[in-house]
């Protein structure tokens, strides 16, 4: 009885710990840059007054611009070197309380991170709560 027991125990502690997505290892280890699932950008990300914040430094195309902004006025600006994630704080575990932009679209959304290991960041965008939002797995560029 107390085997079997045991057995449950075990199951459930290692379900649980592949429920949980890897934490990485400090607040700082999201600075760095970052190719996007699709790889047609590079985000890079960096810590400016307490808070982490990110920007297209890459494209196909160095002469991309932000067509979709709502705004006419900056429509014409190119996406290199556009802040697109901004105001994430880090609370131990996941970066949260941020604003990704999605020049796709021209929208924002409310945003958390996490990573996996040292090389996968999760970025998941969402509406409301985060059970109805986007999720992409970004990769650590290697140079």
């Amino acid at each position: 009885m107390i085997k079997h027991l045991f057995a449950i125990i075990c199951a459930v502690f290692i379900s649980l710990c592949l429920a949980v997505p890897g934490f990485a290892e400090g607040e700082d280890s999201v600075l760095g840059m970052w190719w996007t699932s699709s790889k047609d950008a590079k985000i890079e990300i960096y810590k400016k007054d307490g808070t982490f914040s990110g920007k297209i430094v890459w494209t196909n195309d160095p002469e991309d611009l932000d067509f979709n902004n709502p705004d006419p006025a900056k429509r014409k600006n190119k996406l290199w070197g556009l802040d697109i994630i901004h105001g994430f704080k880090w609370d131990g575990k996941e970066w949260k309380d941020g604003k990704i932009y999605d020049p796709s679209n021209g929208k924002i959304y409310s945003c958390i991170m996490w990573m996996k290991g040292d090389n996968i960041l999760f970025v998941k965008g969402y509406i409301g709560i985060t059970l109805l939002g986007r999720k992409e797995r970004w990769t650590r560029v290697k140079e």
